[in-house]
């Protein structure tokens, strides 16, 4: 069970880097 939840938190990073680099460029930009 632990080695899935590792996983899966993996992923949930890796799917919300992009987005909170994109949020971020959005706030610079402006």
């Amino acid at each position: 069970i632990g080695q899935l939840a590792s996983l899966s938190y993996f992923l949930i990073l890796l799917a919300f880097l992009p987005l909170t680099g994109a949020l971020e460029n959005k706030l610079l930009n402006h």
